[in-house]
């Protein structure tokens, strides 16, 4: 007769536990590295090219940079959040049309001369890696993931 206990399978599986906050960080980090690379390419992170810009020379969301540098990561042992404060964030990922509210007109610059408009359309210009409100986990990011767990696990 053989008996085998589930010791060996307790210790890896601790171990994999401990890991946790680490996989989680490298996953973030990952994500954060997929999503400033969509800056860099002005392409969405499946390397779609986003479209063009008309209103002035450079890369789309690009001008300032202060959208790509918002980008923050947050790990705790059980999960970890990618996010941005900037109100224009959501427009820019998904693209829609922005109305005025209190005005009859938007009224905003473009090569220092003010522009009116009853509305502008904002073309959609992905850089999170979402679809259906959920994380979509590149190939990159997966061998990242992959080679961390198995260097923790051994």
């Amino acid at each position: 007769m053989l008996i085998i206990d589930d010791e060996k399978v307790k210790q890896k599986l601790k171990k994999v536990q401990r890991a946790s906050k680490s996989l989680l960080n490298i996953a973030a980090n990952s994500f954060k590295k997929t999503i400033v690379n969509t800056f860099n390419t002005s392409t969405d992170p499946f390397n779609r090219k986003w479209r063009d810009i008309t209103h002035r020379q450079g890369k789309p969301l690009v001008d300032t940079g202060s959208l790509r540098d918002s980008i923050k990561i947050k790990v705790t042992n059980s999960y970890a959040i990618i996010s941005t404060n900037k109100i224009y964030a959501k427009i820019q990922q998904f693209g829609g049309t922005i109305k005025p509210v209190r005005k009859k007109y938007l009224a905003f610059k473009i090569n220092g001369q003010w522009r009116r408009a009853k509305e502008v359309t904002i073309h959609p210009r992905p850089y999170f890696p979402i679809k259906n409100g959920k994380a979509i986990w590149t190939p990159e990011i997966e061998n990242e993931i992959k080679k961390e767990f198995e260097k923790n696990i051994k």
